[in-house]
């Protein structure tokens, strides 16, 4: 089955985290409602809790495809994260440069950055990124318990995932978002059959509860929208919907730097009456640099590590009959 569901949730949730950024030159009242777009990084983390293991299903993954699932990862992640590193980079030397300043995204920083090691100021929203790759890391090694067939081996993983996501979370704040992929475990497990229906909302209810040692009404809501949304998977053709789906990685990675970059060199420069239109070029700009990056990076090195499959010699599942892109 195609989830179409998810490119439009992807688009939306980048777009509702560019309205965030960029937000400061609209009217009090209008940016007072669209600061909460960062509501859409809990989205991102419920769609990548459901379709990471639901292509781990599909494609049989053991443990001994370890190795292959993150040259996979990275084959499909890395290549735009460089390239809008790059452009991070060139932006801040040339903002520090027109202001006889130093820039402060020096190219250490960007070899942290790229390594995950480090989140720069002029890109802040790879905090996310961070945590995607401990929770890639985490569903490598912990899959064959949290999505094992024997279902009280699956139950003891879950339930012990979400209580020391709750008993850690004064130790690392990262944890606090453990509930919302665990939240889209619970999507998967009904939609691939590896869960009883009463199984899947028992575990949901335990990761909602979980979610709020830590998290708002707001953010617990998105999450569990989302997995509905998912779930339901409601059949309707939206092709802008599916634009901004397909571009959402590569807008999320450069809106910042191009968008408010954009707005924090024009706005002391124009009056008031201008504010809506410096909104506008730095979506519009933003949308055209995604665009350009999807088609010239993105979506080359999707296709690349979409051909990389697991490793099938040990250690495997039997896969699923779904199929949905990630």
């Amino acid at each position: 089955m195609r989830y179409q569901i998810l490119d439009y949730l992807r688009g939306v949730a980048a777009l509702f985290v560019c309205l965030c950024h960029f937000g400061q030159v609209l009217p009090a009242p209008v940016a007072a409602v669209v600061k909460h777009g960062e509501l859409g990084v809990y989205a991102f983390f419920v769609i990548s809790g459901f379709i990471i293991p639901y292509s781990m299903i599909k494609g049989g993954y053991g443990i001994g495809g370890f190795g292959r699932f993150w040259v996979k990862r990275l084959w499909r992640l890395q290549p735009t994260f460089f390239v809008a590193l790059v452009v991070t980079f060139v932006l801040s030397q040339a903002s520090a440069w027109t202001k006889g300043v130093g820039s402060e995204f020096s190219a250490l920083h960007f070899l942290k950055t790229f390594f995950y090691q480090a989140v720069p100021g002029e890109n802040p929203v790879i905090w996310t990124l961070v945590i995607e790759m401990k929770y890639y890391l985490a569903i490598s090694l912990l899959f064959p318990l949290v999505f094992a067939e024997a279902r009280w081996v699956r139950i003891a993983s879950f339930v012990g995932c979400a209580l020391g996501g709750v008993a850690l979370e004064g130790v690392s704040i990262d944890v606090k978002f453990v509930p919302f992929f665990l939240i889209g475990f619970c999507a998967c497990y009904h939609v691939c059959g590896r869960a009883a229906r009463w199984e899947s909302l028992a575990l949901g209810a335990v990761a909602v509860a979980a979610s709020f040692a830590a998290s708002d009404a707001a953010q617990i809501a998105v999450g569990v929208v989302t997995a509905g949304l998912i779930l339901l998977n409601p059949a309707f053709k939206f092709r802008v919907g599916a634009f901004f789906g397909a571009i959402s990685y590569s807008l999320y990675l450069i809106h910042f730097p191009i968008g408010v970059k954009l707005i924090n060199y024009f706005m002391p420069r124009v009056g008031g009456a201008y504010h809506p239109l410096l909104f506008a070029g730095a979506l519009g700009g933003s949308i055209g640099a995604a665009w350009l990056l999807y088609w010239l990076v993105e979506k080359p090195s999707s296709e690349r590590s979409q051909k990389i499959k697991f490793d099938t010699r040990s250690g495997r599942q039997k896969p699923v009959p779904i199929a949905t892109p990630v």
